[in-house]
């Protein structure tokens, strides 16, 4: 099966094509190896032309780790792990339409996000995502040196709280009940500067949706540097945009990643099915080691159709 199998690199710093696999066959290890070390290496990859129940989808997305059931958002029917993300015509807000990365107020964040796509708008809606990695590795080293000593608090940002405030009446039929998501939970710590768990590269670990402030500064004294970086990050020769076909699919590192869901397709329809994976050891990095970490479950060590059923363990907070 690998023999078949063909990686495309897009950009100079992030995203492949890859072609020559079915996701919905039965696929050897190596194969499944391959497709994790093209993730790790090219942060985004994407597969066209595959027709994939959720079921398809959950095995996939299990060859990357531990998945998560989303916090407030129904599964579909038949399956645990997946869920819908649609934008209606009548509808003016998507679902992402900032710069983010999933989950990273959880003791252990979001490690991998993975789109399939149902249906696409005629023109737009597409997925812009960037590599952290990249950009961190082209910091200055007296930048590098300055925040590899640092960490910062994560929780619901106040654009956060903002933007579900309205997105909860619009998603109400998509909820797995009425209850409010807690969006006042304990916040988390993080490093600044992390370490992937399967390449030990290292790459800027914040974003504008979740990153509130660097430990011991306020909020005001966080966000000049924090623009910076977000702003050095989004660089477009970091970032790679994925134009959306019908029966795709697309995975992204979340560890090593931002992404962006431009809402530009008015009086269009838009609808993914999503699945993520989340880290089962905390963030290691110069400041806060291996603080409560365990060993990190992942590709390296699963078989064919081996998928990791644990229900991670969601704390307080949730995103």
């Amino acid at each position: 099966m690998i023999q078949a199998m063909k990686i495309r690199k897009i950009t100079g710093h992030i995203g492949a094509e890859i072609t020559g696999v079915d996701l919905a066959g039965d696929l050897d290890a190596a194969t499944i190896k391959a497709i994790g070390d093209a993730l790790d290496e090219h942060v985004a990859i994407y597969f066209r032309d595959q027709h994939l129940t959720p079921a398809d989808i959950e095995r996939y997305v299990g060859w990357f780790g531990e998945r998560l059931i989303h916090p407030y958002m129904q599964a579909v029917k038949g399956a645990t792990y997946v869920h819908q993300i649609r934008k209606l015509p009548d509808e003016t807000l998507n679902f992402g339409g900032t710069w983010h990365a999933d989950f990273t107020n959880l003791t252990t964040p979001g490690a991998t996000n993975s789109l399939y796509s149902l249906e696409v708008p005629d023109f737009g809606g597409e997925t812009v995502i960037c590599n952290s990695t990249a950009a961190y590795e082209a910091l200055s080293l007296g930048m590098k040196r300055m925040l590899e000593n640092m960490n910062a608090w994560h929780g619901y940002s106040p654009e956060y709280k903002a933007l579900y405030a309205i997105r909860k009446t619009e998603l109400k039929d998509q909820l797995q009940s009425a209850e409010d998501l807690d969006v006042d939970g304990e916040d988390v710590l993080h490093p600044v500067i992390r370490s992937h768990p399967n390449t030990g590269r290292k790459s800027l670990f914040i974003n504008p949706l979740f990153t509130l402030r660097f430990e011991d500064m306020s909020r005001a004294e966080s966000l000049p540097l924090l623009n910076q970086l977000y702003d050095h990050i989004t660089r477009p020769e970091f970032c790679v945009r994925f134009g959306w076909e019908k029966n795709m699919l697309a995975s992204w590192d979340n560890r090593q990643s931002m992404h962006y869901a431009v809402n530009d397709y008015p009086g269009q329809r838009r609808v993914m099915n999503r699945c993520l994976t989340i880290d089962t050891a905390r963030p290691v990095g110069t400041a806060i080691g291996e603080i409560g970490s365990i060993p990190a479950v992942g590709l390296r060590g699963l078989e064919p159709g081996d998928i990791v059923d644990i229900h991670p363990r969601m704390g307080s907070k949730l995103s």
